[in-house]
């Protein structure tokens, strides 16, 4: 658990924690050196009679001399000089029990007006809900109309594949074919639900309390395990869409989808470990870690996907709810102004000035 520098304000009546502690302060035109530092352990007693650690807190102070006690309030301060000399490090160590604390990473976890980001959320999701609502409300219109004509023209059966469309229409039957690189696109979509089960369950626990922000080797290990155990949805669902595509190797697809986004992850992770190897950090992930890793990979994740996969085959394929053309309609050729260097442009133009 880090240090922390308690600062208070006249807003609030609590204190708030800042990680780390400053190393000095400017008083006029000099400038001072906080060589001293009171370490204040917070410890809580539970039913069982047992001590635990609940924080640090830390105070800086610059005190000359190196003296750690203070014989005055009036007291000289460690000031910088440019001449070379010999500056004294000290620090003294307080107890202070606390209560009524439940999680020890509470305190670190800031949040000066709740209240303004309540309104905020609360104001999002109203608009949220009426777009939704708006735009559900048009398409139901326009799939009810639709619904109508081909009632009402029940009788005259209609198979050939050119049609009096305009606009978006045009393509509409065209929304539902298969992609040129289908196979490739279905374990994408596996590691999209993948990631889709990480970030809600991320949020339902920092919702319901379980774990903090404020804990990163707690946040990083929980989203290693809900990425292992997404793979069975991810299998499942790429297996299916792959069927949709009329593909026969699904094996191959389940293992395209437990393997092309975990190795470049891998592969990324693996340069990042060795330029902290060469900076002799402590961020650099050791043997046994990549040990881990690679069989976590390997014995849950690769077998979650296959199951999911086999599972996914044995289901029905899923039907389109519109008939796709046999041919497909020629799109037509992009204007200057439409080419995606042109938009690169554009964006990096508004971006410099917005």
């Amino acid at each position: 658990m880090p240090g922390a520098t308690v600062s208070y304000t006249n807003e609030e009546p609590e204190h708030k924690y800042r990680i780390g502690f400053p190393l000095g302060f400017k008083n006029g035109n000099a400038y001072y050196l906080n060589n001293h530092v009171v370490i204040q352990i917070l410890y809580d007693i539970n039913n069982a009679g047992r001590y635990r650690i609940m924080g640090f807190e830390i105070y800086p102070d610059s005190i000359s001399e190196g003296e750690c006690t203070k014989k005055n309030v009036d007291y000289d301060h460690q000031k910088i000089v440019e001449r070379r000399s010999t500056v004294s490090y000290t620090y003294s160590v307080r107890w202070k029990q606390v209560n009524n604390v439940n999680n020890r990473w509470d305190t670190f976890l800031l949040s000066p007006n709740p209240e303004r980001h309540l309104y905020a959320s609360i104001n999002s999701m109203i608009v949220t809900i009426i777009s939704w609502s708006m735009v559900g409300f048009i398409l139901f219109k326009t799939r009810h109309r639709r619904s109508n004509s081909n009632q009402n023209d029940k009788d005259i059966k209609v198979y050939d594949d050119v049609e009096d469309y305009v606009g978006w229409k045009l393509i509409y039957r065209d929304v539902f074919r298969r992609p040129v690189y289908g196979g490739l696109l279905t374990p994408l979509m596996g590691t999209g639900i993948q990631l889709l089960v990480i970030a809600l369950g991320i949020l339902t626990a920092l919702y319901m309390g379980w774990y903090h922000p404020a804990e990163p080797t707690l946040l990083t290990r929980r989203a290693t395990a809900l990425f292992l155990l997404g793979s069975f949805p991810a299998g499942y669902w790429s297996a299916r869409v792959y069927k949709v595509f009329r593909g026969k190797a699904w094996v191959l697809n389940s293992l395209l989808t437990s393997s092309i986004v975990p190795s470049i992850f891998l592969c990324v992770l693996f340069i990042i470990s060795i330029l902290a190897w060469t900076q002799q950090s402590s961020l650099a992930i050791s043997f046994n870690g990549w040990l881990s890793l690679i069989s976590l990979d390997i014995c849950l994740a690769v077998p979650l996907t296959l199951l999911g996969s086999y599972l996914g085959e044995r289901k029905d394929r899923i039907e389109y709810p519109s008939r796709t053309t046999q041919i497909p309609r020629m799109i037509p050729a992009k204007r200057w102004y439409q080419l995606n260097f042109i938009r690169q442009v554009y964006i990096f133009l508004v971006g410099m000035f917005y």
